[in-house]
């Protein structure tokens, strides 16, 4: 379940944010927080993020079982999914 945080910008700073979000392609400035946040928390984290080859297995039976059931229907119902 996503939480949802408020967070207070000087006006210049959330009008930077705004232009850089624009600039780069981000949706919004939540965008930019997020993966701003995302890049601190885990640029240097001491936890293993990569994949085994069984691992991608595992997810590719368990996405293909869910489309076979009809439970997703698309790439765009599995990000969603994913991103809950």
């Amino acid at each position: 379940m996503n939480q949802q945080i408020n967070i207070r910008l000087p006006s210049n700073l959330m009008n930077a944010a705004k232009d850089y979000a624009k600039l780069y392609g981000y949706k919004n400035v939540q965008d930019l927080t997020m993966e701003a946040i995302r890049e601190k928390v885990f640029e240097n984290a001491e936890i293993d993020f990569t994949v085994s080859d069984e691992e991608i297995e595992l997810i590719e039976a368990l996405v293909s079982m869910s489309i076979k059931q009809g439970k997703l229907h698309s790439k765009k119902d599995i990000m969603a999914k994913l991103t809950e």
